[in-house]
């Protein structure tokens, strides 16, 4: 109902559209998300990384958190609630400067990235993948409707833990 006062309604997921339309909102146009950052130079400091809190609703914190700890591979994370969850080595701390993203995206080979259940549900693409493709940043995300119709197959998507450990090991190889 808040949303009824508007005369247009804009959604950064093509694939909500027609749930809005069968709600009775009849101007809605899809308008993606955007960043504000900008490529930079970073020298390369890091494998894997990943920046983001861990949800209590989780014993892993987060998904794709969980099936790195299952690859066996190494990679840093960067969030609040994770110094329970993580063992130290992979624990890069509480917090990193907002207006230092693009270094930290652009200093990493991968950058991991997942979504809200309801997010990938619904196809709405984290704005955190196009911070770090806009930074210089590479990204393999959890599966998301909402990818490959902005990024084509820009933004590799994985299905299991076992697949997330292979398509890191090509693209740190390649």
């Amino acid at each position: 109902e808040n949303l009824r006062p508007f005369d247009s309604i804009f959604c950064a997921s093509s694939h909500f559209l027609p749930k809005l339309r069968a709600m009775g909102y009849l101007n809605v146009e899809r308008m993606p998300a955007c960043t504000s950052k900008a490529p930079v130079q970073a020298p390369m400091e890091h494998d894997m990384i990943f920046l983001g809190n861990a949800r209590e609703s989780r014993p892993d914190g987060r998904a794709i958190v969980g099936d790195m700890i299952r690859t066996g591979l190494d990679f840093k994370v960067w969030g609040n609630l994770w110094e329970r969850i993580l063992p130290n080595k992979n624990y890069g701390g509480r917090y990193w400067d907002y207006g230092r993203l693009e270094e930290l995206y652009a200093s990493a080979k991968i950058t991991l990235n997942d979504h809200h259940p309801d997010m990938e549900r619904e196809g709405f693409v984290s704005n955190k993948v196009f911070d770090i493709l806009a930074s210089g940043g590479f990204v393999i995300s959890g599966k998301n409707k909402g990818l490959a119709p902005l990024f084509g197959d820009a933004v590799p998507e994985y299905e299991s833990p076992e697949h997330l450990k292979e398509i890191v090991q090509y693209y740190l190889g390649n």
